[in-house]
């Protein structure tokens, strides 16, 4: 089964590990976006590499 649908941004799960550090940055937005972005995209690698234990396929590139 084929599908048309191509997403270009892996999808994330902040768990338990990573709560404390999604919360701060949500609380911290308006002072340092860092944060929060470190917080997801810590959690898509994570994601990524539950992607590559399965071998399913993911567009690589970073976005422009």
């Amino acid at each position: 089964m084929t599908s048309s649908y191509e997403s270009v941004i892996v999808p994330f799960i902040i768990d338990d590990n990573l709560k404390f550090f999604y919360y701060r940055g949500l609380s911290k937005w308006n002072v340092e976006k860092g944060f929060l972005r470190d917080a997801c995209l810590t959690a898509q690698d994570n994601m990524k590499a539950v992607l590559d234990y399965f071998r399913i396929p993911y567009d690589n590139a970073a976005p422009d």
